[in-house]
């Protein structure tokens, strides 16, 4: 009986949902937004959550096949708003900012309905692509010639290795305002870090482990320059007096949190 009347409800269910979407398909993007609002869940990412996590909870093994080509469809357009409102927003930042807020709202919702991880895995696996290009974004913004270095070095190290070639060199002069700039800043930087973090995500223990992973991926590109100062820079010894030991800077990003 049950069966009977899904499939006799399915027909209207599907209209209803059918319309729900095309207005999502349809809204015009920038005037869902005001000034801030990236820092918080936007009032239709919550409806969705909500409507979504409901949707998951009715399924049962009749309904699985219908219901899950609908759960597909809501979240894909979902997901194009959602990216169509970030667009509107500027410096790229604030667009991460927005889709990171708003990705952890959904898991959030699917969490204190008691859903399985199962249930949010594809939102998770945007939310860890979002937060990975917010760290990069964020050390690009406050030590940008430090990883572009890096990143330029490496290259090359790997390039002259699949050619067997000779690897790099560095000069000391390339590499002295470096490390002398980022003796006289790093401090300032990591606490400048904290402050944008802990003020752009609503959920704080979201803002906990970006702040985590920014850290601990500024460590290890810092911990990366100095390999690559000592591997292809014949000076690097008159560098040591001006560079920042490791323990150093373990000691100052644990101030910023019991959990580390």
């Amino acid at each position: 009986f049950m069966d009977m009347l899904a499939m006799l409800l399915w027909p209207r269910f599907k209209a209803l949902l059918d319309h729900q979407m095309d207005s999502v398909r349809s809204a015009p993007a920038p005037a869902l937004l005001s000034n801030g609002s990236e820092k918080f869940p936007h009032y239709v990412t919550r409806r969705y959550g909500e409507l979504s996590a409901s949707i998951v909870l009715l399924t049962n093994s009749a309904s699985a096949e219908m219901l899950a080509h609908s759960l597909n469809f809501m979240r894909s357009e979902l997901d194009a708003l959602l990216q169509r409102m970030a667009a509107s927003l500027s410096p790229r930042r604030r667009q991460l900012v927005f889709l990171i807020n708003q990705l952890d709202a959904i898991i959030g919702i699917y969490a204190e309905r008691g859903l399985g991880a199962e249930a949010g895995a594809a939102w998770q696996q945007k939310l860890d692509s979002e937060v990975n290009a917010f760290v990069e974004a964020e050390l690009l913004e406050r030590y940008g010639p430090l990883v572009a270095f890096v990143l330029e070095v490496e290259e090359a190290a790997e390039k002259a290795r699949h050619d067997n070639q000779p690897q790099p060199t560095v000069q000391v002069a390339k590499v002295r305002p470096l490390v002398e700039g980022f003796a006289a800043s790093w401090k300032q930087g990591i606490d400048q870090i904290n402050v944008n973090v802990m003020g752009n995500f609503h959920n704080m223990k979201n803002g906990m482990e970006i702040l985590k992973r920014t850290l601990t991926q500024l460590l290890l590109y810092y911990t990366r320059f100095l390999d690559l100062i000592k591997r292809y820079c014949n000076e690097s010894s008159t560098l040591s007096r001006d560079m920042v030991n490791i323990p150093s800077i373990i000691a100052e990003i644990k101030k910023y949190s019991r959990t580390f």
